[in-house]
């Protein structure tokens, strides 16, 4: 038993196999596909900065608890000087992920960095760098996501000054806008 071929005629539907598209239904085609890339193009680019944004903010946001836990410990060993509480090792200060005697800071240690301006969070920035390897969503440009000091565009900025307790998180978007700023304190 062999397939019958079934063929269609298109000239009984309307359609003569000869005939493509005109000239004009083609330029519509294309008018409407540029219409509707001059809408959705520019909300997608729009998007993308959005989602930028609040991904540093959320990095931000989320480092909060972190830091205080830093200055917590950093005033606690500023006030106890060599005493029990200053000999403790509570943070991670190098960012390899333990908190051991032989190579972080103890309480004591961290409270010294308090004393000069932007050290506590040098060393903050460092141990992040390493832990984490954030990079800015902006490109590599900008290169790691944390700093200290000044802030900078398409970065969050650790800052404090010399023997103050207030540390503040500053973050700026690719035009050096600022998105979001905290400052924190030890209770």
């Amino acid at each position: 038993m062999t397939k019958k071929q079934r063929s269609v005629n298109f000239s009984v539907i309307g359609f003569d196999s000869r005939q493509g598209f005109t000239l004009i239904e083609l330029l519509i085609v294309v008018a409407i596909i540029g219409i509707l890339a001059a809408i959705a193009i520019p909300g997608y680019l729009g998007m993308q900065e959005r989602a930028r944004k609040g991904t540093v903010v959320r990095s931000a946001s989320a480092s909060e608890s972190e830091l205080q836990t830093w200055l917590h410990s950093a005033v606690k060993g500023r006030a106890s000087g060599s005493g029990v509480i200053g000999a403790l090792y509570e943070i991670d200060s190098n960012g390899d992920g333990q908190i051991l005697s032989a190579s972080d800071m103890n309480n004591s240690s961290l409270g010294e960095l308090l004393i000069s301006a932007n050290a506590l969070c040098s060393q903050y920035v460092n141990a992040k760098q390493v832990s984490q390897r954030e990079m800015s969503p902006w490109g590599t440009t900008f290169g790691s996501l944390w700093a200290f000091g000044v802030p900078a565009a398409g970065r969050i900025t650790c800052t404090h000054d010399a023997g103050a307790v207030p540390i503040t998180i500053t973050s700026q978007d690719s035009s050096g806008q600022t998105i979001h700023t905290k400052q924190i304190y030890a209770d």
